[in-house]
């Protein structure tokens, strides 16, 4: 029989994870000896998100772990399991995730885990924009300070919690732990050299959710504030204020960076020295500051934008009563014309 393995990918949150999904689904790795399997997802080209979710979300439906083992138990090729939603089943509920590597035990002669983890301050700039698709009504400055001490339907900032678990694992597959702030190449790139892919098979470098414009995400958040949707007064006046301020790249401020690295410094030091990964605590310059994150999703922006569109509003509706006045006057001397010209 063949010797198999099973690589699994289990994110984390913001570090390539989608842009790596798509490649894998695109891609044809037959040639390489892997297959990405259908079952346990959500999309056509996305992960495993249904079969990490079952784990260890409440009254999620069944089925998706066993079909997506069935189908990993029918190949001869060894596989590749991507999802960052398994990094929330090994925190909620760490004992089912444990079953399911033993289960692939019984398929696979080895089992990887491959993880990358990001730099705090990094990780929740990123993530703050992506949450505010989903309703998000908090502020960037209210987001960075209660996750210091509220997982708020994620996970733990401090990474030891993970480590400590995946340390728990190494009796059931062999850990290889990544930090996303120190890779040189993209995190395709990297995971290709991971799994020391044949010279002559390259991974499309594909990239995702890399540019989220700033303008939609003022406009999800001002809508989650006021908790109804925008009328298109307010959606153009943040047209008009937004796009000035995406040019501008706001960052998370200073002054929060680096409260944010000290918080964690002890921890992502100890981890940086155990795994290997000094992209962990090698952080660049703090940047000077311009405009912050802070500044931009804050509640003066819900505040002054009805305000706006309001005036706007007034304005243009002042205009087109103007105008219609105008032609009215225009057709009246028109009229008054001819009968003139006529008698």
């Amino acid at each position: 029989m063949n010797h198999r393995t099973c690589i699994v990918h289990i994110g984390t949150h913001k570090t390539g994870t989608s842009a790596l999904q798509k490649t894998l689904t695109a891609g044809d790795f037959c040639k390489a000896g892997y297959f990405f399997p259908t079952k346990g997802r959500l999309t056509n080209d996305g992960g495993h998100h249904a079969a990490a979710m079952e784990m260890y979300k409440p009254n999620y439906p069944t089925g998706h772990i066993t079909a997506l083992l069935e189908e990993l138990s029918i190949s001869s090729l060894n596989a590749i399991i991507s999802s960052e939603e398994f990094t929330s089943a090994i925190f909620y509920n760490p004992g089912i995730f444990t079953s399911f590597l033993e289960s692939l035990g019984q398929i696979f002669d080895d089992i990887i885990i491959i993880c990358y983890i990001r730099r705090q301050e990094k990780f929740l700039q990123s993530n703050y924009i992506q949450r505010l698709k989903s309703k998000f009504s908090f502020t960037f400055k209210d987001y960075v300070f209660s996750r210091l001490n509220q997982n708020l339907e994620e996970y733990p900032l401090d990474y030891t919690w993970l480590t400590e678990r995946l340390e728990k694992l190494e009796k059931l597959a062999e850990i290889r732990l990544r930090s996303y702030d120190g890779l040189t190449k993209s995190v395709i790139r990297d995971f290709e050299e991971v799994l020391h892919l044949p010279a002559a098979f390259s991974m499309a470098d594909i990239r995702v959710n890399e540019t989220t414009c700033l303008v939609d995400a003022m406009k999800k958040f001002v809508a989650a504030q006021l908790d109804r949707k925008l009328s298109q007064s307010e959606e153009i006046v943040l047209d008009l204020i937004g796009y000035p301020i995406s040019a501008m790249h706001p960052q998370m401020h200073s002054s929060n960076q680096m409260m944010l690295r000290n918080h964690f410094s002890r921890s992502n030091k100890k981890i940086a020295e155990k795994w290997n990964l000094p992209g962990l605590v090698d952080t660049p310059p703090l940047s000077e500051d311009n405009l912050s994150l802070e500044d931009v999703f804050s509640r003066l922006l819900p505040t002054i934008v009805p305000v706006l569109a309001d005036r706007m509003q007034k304005e243009f509706d002042a205009r087109e009563e103007a105008q219609k006045l105008a032609w009215e006057r225009l057709d009246i001397i028109s009229a008054l014309e001819k009968k003139c010209s006529s008698s």
